[in-house]
């Protein structure tokens, strides 16, 4: 490269690199961004999801066995034949058959029936708590890319930056006017930003991955080309008593205890018809030849009916089921208010996080990085008039950029705590477009 005047040369590349770094804001996003793409992917996730489907089927599965509870026990029939006749006064038994059903406690298979509907809706929950475990991870990953796409846009403008600082280096060493100093912590930092893209890569990789599984297909790196910022609903503090009262009632952990303390009083109800009798109720048909033994001997068929009652024994029979039922119900119970005060923890803490988070991105918006780079600018200045060092305008661009890649991570972390808020609420809250 040749430099007809290497000072206005320089003065002229540097000043180009301090536009490019104002230029290149965080902010920043492509016109023909999509914004629907993460509702796509979310109705995806629901859809193919495998996790999901296998609870689903759990489900059907679960109601299925309703179905069968309600179902009657198959009646017993019977038949027996004799090879010698048994002679009788009506005459010689030649054949028997009997039909029988037991018929448990009236009320018995009602219980049993609304027990075994606990399981669906526990099946229900678990489903909801799957899914928006499922789709906390998606809304993860699509912004753990959305950030690294940022995050090379950015080391993509400083490294432009530093090739531009390292030819104004190199105009200024040949002149000799400058070390090579300048030259080699510019090569250095140009190593290092190459290691961040490294990384860089293999997160995105990682994260690609980590939607594909949650797909349940093979996910190409160009559909997220075109990502947008996700928009995030604001919450004023005087929400946070709504939103607790709000993650309480819909929170899955919560609605899983009161189905288990609602199960165990049932089941305490059916621990009552363990010493309750259960009856056996049926007809026999008796096929009788006519006989001369005897004068009254008529050859009619005899039908009779019979009834037998099973009267359960045992004084444990009831009390332990009982004891059983009222253990698990305590159980549940005592999860239930644990989970009332982890579930009020949460909310409160990532609500006060949310807000903590919004007041860091305002101070680096407003106030860091527009300081980091005034001072960067009179560095330069200085730098042009040989008033400062080079490694003074290099420190200062190092301190705007590592400034815009905290922007970028704040920015993260407030759509992480916002996701966290969501699923600890039970749902998602809704954002404006």
């Amino acid at each position: 490269m040749e430099y007809s005047n290497p000072r206005s040369g320089v003065r002229g590349i540097l000043k180009a690199c301090l536009i490019l770094t104002l230029a290149a804001g965080v902010s920043a996003s492509p016109s023909h961004a999509r914004q629907d793409v993460y509702q796509e992917l979310l109705s995806e996730v629901r859809d193919r999801n495998l996790d999901l489907q296998i609870v689903s089927l759990d489900t059907e599965t679960a109601s299925n066995r309703v179905k069968l509870s309600g179902i009657w026990s198959d009646p017993m029939i019977s038949t027996s034949w004799s090879p010698y006749r048994i002679q009788t006064a009506r005459g010689s038994i030649r054949s028997r058959v009997s039909i029988s059903q037991q018929l448990p406690f009236p009320g018995y298979r009602g219980l049993q029936k609304e027990e075994k509907r606990f399981d669906v809706q526990a099946s229900g929950v678990l489903y909801a708590a799957t899914r928006l475990q499922k789709e906390f991870k998606l809304k993860l990953a699509i912004d753990q890319i959305f950030l690294i796409q940022e995050m090379n846009r950015l080391v993509d403008a400083f490294a432009t930056e530093l090739e531009r600082f390292e030819d104004a280096a190199v105009a200024q060493y040949e002149t000799g006017s400058e070390s090579l100093s300048p030259i080699l912590n510019i090569q250095n930092e140009q190593r290092y930003l190459d290691l961040r893209k490294q990384q860089l890569d293999s997160d995105l990789h990682d994260q690609v991955l980590s939607v594909s599984s949650l797909l349940n297909r093979q996910v190409s790196i160009t559909e997220f080309q075109h990502l947008s910022e996700r928009p995030l609903s604001s919450l004023s503090s005087s929400d946070i008593d709504m939103l607790v009262e709000e993650g309480l009632e819909s929170a899955p952990q919560i609605k899983m205890s009161d189905i288990e303390i609602t199960r165990s009083d049932t089941e305490i109800k059916l621990s009552r018809y363990d010493t309750l009798p259960s009856f056996t109720v049926g007809i026999e048909y008796i096929d009788v030849a006519s006989s001369e033994l005897t004068a009254v001997a008529t050859g009619r068929d005899a039908v009779s009916v019979r009834m037998a009652i099973n009267v359960p024994l045992g004084k444990n029979r009831r009390s332990v089921p009982r004891e059983l039922a009222l253990l698990q119900a305590h159980k549940a119970q005592v999860i239930k208010e644990s989970e009332e005060v982890s579930i009020t923890e949460a909310i409160r803490h990532l609500f006060e996080r949310y807000h903590n988070l919004i007041d860091q991105e305002k101070l680096l918006r407003t106030d860091l990085i527009p300081r980091a780079e005034s001072v960067s600018e009179s560095a330069l200045s200085a730098y042009t008039t040989g008033r400062t060092a080079f490694l003074t305008v290099l420190d200062s661009k190092r301190t705007s950029f590592n400034l815009q890649v905290r922007l970028l991570e704040v920015i993260n972390e407030l759509k992480v705590t916002h996701a966290s808020l969501e699923r600890q609420l039970g749902r998602f809250v809704e954002v404006s477009r």
